[in-house]
């Protein structure tokens, strides 16, 4: 009885051997079907209505770089928000005439309305200032006309004009001397230190002396200007104040 179990149990089990005949018997098919194809044979075969090998969805999102394309495959691009090496071409418009890549600034194409705001200012007394003879002395100001750039201050140091840019200002100052005998003299000064214009002038005794001075002068940001005026009658003597054009003292920036 026990022999005859053991022999049912070989008889469902295949021999080692068969296994490995088996084996070898797939794997020669094998390499008869292989041998038998051409290179041209193993790979895809396209066809005019075939879908291409890869397609955006083989893709990820952002892979691609520019090393990756032939940039010399590409046609014009019809818009881009940015490029790094976009020369423009054809006509030129707005504010420029000609065409790319040399245009040029268009006649009256800059109008006062595209200015930035160029400095200038205008100051004046609302009263007579005196004036010992003798004494060269700054002439104070106390009253702004305009003053579109913060060049003077109504209380300190206001004697001053102050450059609030660098560049080339013209500057002008004029006044009314009450009636007195002798010399009158006024200079505008630099920082307190250079005259860049002044004036000598005989008093006329019987009425007012009228003085009138004017200059460019080439000022750094922060530089400064003043009008000092000097007379010699022997006595003090009033500079009339209160009128547009008697003291004032002017700067207007001109060019760089």
């Amino acid at each position: 009885m026990k022999d005859r179990r053991i022999a049912r149990r070989m008889l469902r089990l295949p021999s080692p051997t068969t296994v490995i005949a088996a084996i070898a018997l797939i794997v020669a098919t094998a390499g008869v079907a292989t041998a038998g194809r051409s290179s041209a044979d193993s790979q895809p075969q396209a066809t005019a209505a075939a879908t291409p090998f890869i397609t955006g969805n083989h893709v990820l999102d952002n892979s691609l770089t520019g090393a990756d394309i032939n940039e010399g495959t590409l046609g014009q691009v019809p818009s881009a928000a940015a490029a790094g090496h976009a020369a423009p071409t054809g006509g030129a418009g707005g504010a420029l005439t000609g065409s790319y890549p040399s245009p040029s600034l268009a006649g009256g194409a800059v109008t006062p309305s595209k200015f930035g705001v160029i400095p200038a200012a205008r100051l004046n007394r609302t009263s007579n200032q005196t004036f010992s003879t003798g004494s060269v002395t700054a002439v104070g100001f106390n009253s702004e006309i305009y003053d579109n750039s913060g060049m003077h201050d109504n209380v300190t140091n206001n004697s001053r004009l102050r450059a609030p840019i660098a560049g080339i200002y013209a500057v002008s100052a004029g006044f009314d001397w009450s009636s007195g005998g002798g010399e009158r003299y006024a200079d505008i000064l630099k920082n307190g230190t250079t005259a860049i214009t002044q004036l000598w002038q005989n008093a006329t005794s019987s009425g007012l002396t009228e003085m009138n001075l004017s200059s460019d002068v080439n000022l750094a940001a922060g530089d400064f200007v003043e009008l000092r005026v000097y007379q010699s009658s022997g006595g003090n003597l009033d500079l009339l104040g209160g009128f547009m054009s008697s003291p004032h003292l002017e700067m207007h920036w001109v060019g760089p």
